[in-house]
């Protein structure tokens, strides 16, 4: 928070037998649900979560001092009977927690210490400066955060009940809010007309309107986030990864041995019989689909594709280095396919090929072990990387994104709606560079111009 409110004495209140009950119940109503999937006790809970199980309890508590129960409201009560106790700017904030809402908000312009801007997912409207110093110190651009907005004076300030969120369950916040909207809005005109008067759609718009819901909504973005959180804690696990077909990811490597009167020239000229393999140099080739052939529309699993410049999908690699011809796909249908493709016209020049298997997750855990001493100054790195990156996404802006519709980013930019899906990939891309280190080469490279090239750098905000 950027001011320090206290909630001592409001909390003590809550405690009293007219208030406790009905704490209970709205705590059960954000963390029940979770417990009973994940078999966790409540008090485990904290333990768990570590500084964040004080935080998802702060989320309950300020839910519930929004909660009206016969008119009757905990923070109204306290006010009007212990009011006199508390620090005007005390009292404003407690009248602020009072009447606000949880949403889902949206990162940007992070000043660390001092302030960040922030734009409502759920209620859309312009971007709101929010006064705040820790947050800031660990927010980065992009990030997604469940939180309340309270005006205090000349100020807009975060309630301490503040939850990050990964984007898949930020996306998850986002349609479970839809879903409750339209049930919302469904079940008010059945009412309406059952009781024989007809519908005021003034009135029903204002029930029914987005910050109506949010107030019933807390505990739906708590659920998500706990949901998520505990998954990941008690069952983690690598997400389905697919080539652009479906197969499972596995990266296959098969070595052919030269025979020994096999020449490099006898090689190429066999190879260059096949349609489908497209030469980049004299001793590698790229082995493509058929040109009519896209990728499939994408699915709930994690998809890698790899293109060329034009578009055209590939499937594979070959490589002659030395005495040996080198295969490289990455599942166990591309290999048989391959094989199939090249083994007979290959027929005399090679030998039985050795077959080596990695798996993704084998992949992974190779990369934690501690990279070598760069053998460049830092700036030459960082140059050449910078470089490299560049090339990739500018063959990225032509080429079929999963998260697109397998549609490149610069066609998807040229329809509305596709503008709207393109910005929001462009904003995940800068949320995960804004999570590397700042000093290293991939935390330094600046991705604004990919907005200016696609031309919604309006939407950057």
């Amino acid at each position: 928070m950027a001011r320090a409110h206290s909630l001592e004495g409001l909390m003590a209140w809550s405690r009293r037998a007219e208030w406790r009950e009905r704490f209970h119940q709205t705590l059960d109503r954000h963390i029940g649900f979770a417990c009973e999937k994940f078999a966790v006790a409540p008090d485990d809970l904290l333990e768990l979560l570590g500084p964040m199980g004080g935080t998802i309890f702060g989320c309950a508590f300020e839910d519930f001092l929004t909660l009206e129960e016969e008119g009757r409201n905990v923070v109204d009560d306290y006010l009007k009977r212990r009011g006199w106790k508390e620090a005007p700017s005390n009292r404003a904030y407690i009248e602020g927690l009072r009447h606000s809402v949880m949403s889902l908000y949206e990162a940007s312009d992070i000043v660390p210490g001092v302030s960040v801007m922030v734009r409502d997912l759920v209620r859309s409207g312009d971007p709101v400066r929010v006064s705040e110093k820790t947050a800031t110190r660990s927010l980065r651009q992009w990030d997604r955060i469940a939180v309340r907005l309270i005006v205090t004076g000349a100020e807009t300030v975060f309630s301490g009940g503040l939850l990050p969120f990964d984007t898949e369950p930020a996306a998850k916040v986002l349609a479970s809010l839809r879903r409750v909207a339209r049930r919302a809005r469904s079940e008010a005109r059945r009412m309406l007309r059952e009781r024989g008067g007809a519908v005021d759609e003034p009135i029903l718009r204002d029930e029914t309107s987005e910050s109506a819901l949010l107030r019933q909504s807390a505990f739906v973005i708590t659920n998500v986030w706990l949901d998520s959180t505990l998954q990941r804690i008690l069952s983690p696990r690598l997400p389905e990864l697919t080539n652009s077909e479906g197969d499972p990811l596995l990266f296959l490597t098969a070595y052919y041995p030269l025979n020994p009167s096999t020449t490099p020239a006898q090689l190429r000229e066999r190879l260059a019989s096949l349609p489908a393999l497209r030469p980049e140099g004299e001793n590698f080739w790229n082995w493509l689909a058929e040109s009519n052939a896209r990728p499939p529309r994408p699915r709930t699993s994690t998809s890698f594709v790899s293109t060329m410049e034009d578009g055209s999908l590939v499937l594979g690699t070959i490589e002659l280095a030395g005495k040996k011809l080198t295969l490289g796909v990455n599942s166990d249908r591309r290999l048989e396919r391959a094989r199939a493709l090249i083994e007979p016209v290959l027929a005399g020049l090679v030998g039985e090929p050795k077959i080596l298997t990695e798996t993704p997750s084998r992949l992974m855990a190779s990369e934690r072990k501690p990279p070598p001493e760069p053998t460049l100054p830092p700036d030459e790195e960082r140059r050449i990387l910078h470089a490299t990156l560049e090339r990739h996404y500018r063959e990225t802006l032509d080429s079929p994104i999963p998260a697109l519709g397998n549609r490149s980013p610069r066609d998807a930019a040229r329809t509305p709606k596709g503008r709207a899906k393109v910005a929001d990939w462009l904003k995940m891309l800068e949320n995960h560079t804004a999570h590397q280190d700042p000093e290293s080469p991939m935390g330094s490279y600046d991705l604004s111009w990919m907005w200016e090239e696609l031309g919604l750098s309006d939407l950057r905000r």
